[in-house]
């Protein structure tokens, strides 16, 4: 392509989304991916998609593929049948169209998405080659605005967190239907961390628990249910149980063995080995990874969590920490 071709356009958007406040690391991981999805960048984040430059630059690719990818009696034919040369090469052009308007829909929604949340970027790797692979061919099949949100919802959250979404995420994502999707997000709004407090979801009936192990977003509770242990820990001379969700940690003063009714698994604390413990069910890695997309409800369902386990261990006084990192918990709301 001649360099004066107004179409030949290598250029970064640094510069623009500096200004739009991200942060430095996911800024490059941003431009690195959009100029897989969208090439001309600038065009694509401050002018509207002209749809002449798509076919345009889809028909000098397109005509080159075409060419080279037609069986020799194809061709023949080509050559001597220039009606059928010209359906072949049309329609090859659109679908090459197409495949580009679906990719900028993705890449809006993931523009949109990281100027809404940079709370949780991270520093990291650029991203990784095989994901970009493997998500442009999902993000060229985006056909709908359903779809569009869906995969620039996976693109920002891959941007802030890279490594998220592996081979077999993305399979699990691209295969799930829309109506366990809806179910999934709800039960996320009891998430804390990886897990979910069974006194927040409140009884699951089996077949969507079974939807839901089946789908790859958590893990079969088995016939006993899953549990999660308090910790024991010492402050000050003065023993307690802890129990940590995610950045959230809640404890009580430990004066020996702990008893609870032993099958109420509806109630937020279920003595086990005599010691306290929360009835949970437990995400997989893609149900992990899927909930990093989703609306963080996080701090209401630790407000939820934190009122019930009060009321569990009166007359004791349950205190709330914050995970302040490096392994230390800070003791108040957070």
């Amino acid at each position: 392509m001649k360099k004066d071709d107004p179409l030949d356009k290598n250029v970064t958007i640094g510069a623009e989304l500096t200004e739009k406040g991200f942060k430095a690391n996911a800024r490059m991981r941003t431009v690195a991916a959009l100029d897989r999805l969208v090439g001309n960048a600038v065009d694509f984040l401050n002018l509207p998609i002209e749809r002449r430059n798509v076919q345009a630059r889809a028909k000098i690719e397109g005509e080159r593929k075409l060419i080279e990818a037609i069986s020799d009696y194809t061709i023949d034919r080509m050559k001597t049948d220039p009606e059928f040369a010209n359906r072949a090469a049309e329609n090859y052009i659109r679908s090459i169209g197409n495949r580009q308007e679906n990719k900028d829909g993705v890449a809006k929604y993931a523009i949109e998405d990281l100027r809404r949340d940079t709370s949780s970027e991270e520093a990291g790797p650029e991203l990784d080659s095989s994901f970009l692979n493997k998500f442009e061919r999902l993000a060229e099949d985006a056909s709908s605005e359903q779809l569009r949100e869906k995969w620039g919802r996976v693109l920002a959250g891959e941007i802030r967190r890279p490594g998220t979404f592996s081979s077999k995420v993305l399979r699990v994502v691209d295969e799930l239907e829309q109506s366990t999707a809806i179910l999934f997000e709800t039960l996320c709004e009891s998430r804390l961390g990886y897990l979910l407090p069974r006194c927040l979801t409140g009884d699951i009936p089996m077949p969507t628990v079974a939807k839901l192990v089946g789908a790859d977003l958590l893990v079969e509770p088995g016939l006993t249910g899953q549990y999660q242990p308090f910790g024991i820990s010492e402050a000050d001379g003065q023993r307690f149980w802890l129990f940590t969700a995610g950045r959230y940690g809640f404890a009580f003063a430990n004066d020996g063995d702990y008893r609870s009714p032993r099958h109420n698994r509806s109630g937020p604390i279920l003595a086990q080995n005599n010691a306290p413990g929360v009835p949970i069910f437990l995400l997989t890695d893609s149900g992990r990874a899927l909930s990093t997309i989703l609306p963080d409800k996080q701090d209401a369902a630790a407000d939820r969590l934190g009122a019930l386990l009060a009321a569990a261990v009166q007359p004791k006084q349950l205190t709330r920490f914050s995970d302040a990192g490096a392994g230390y918990w800070q003791a108040g709301v957070g």
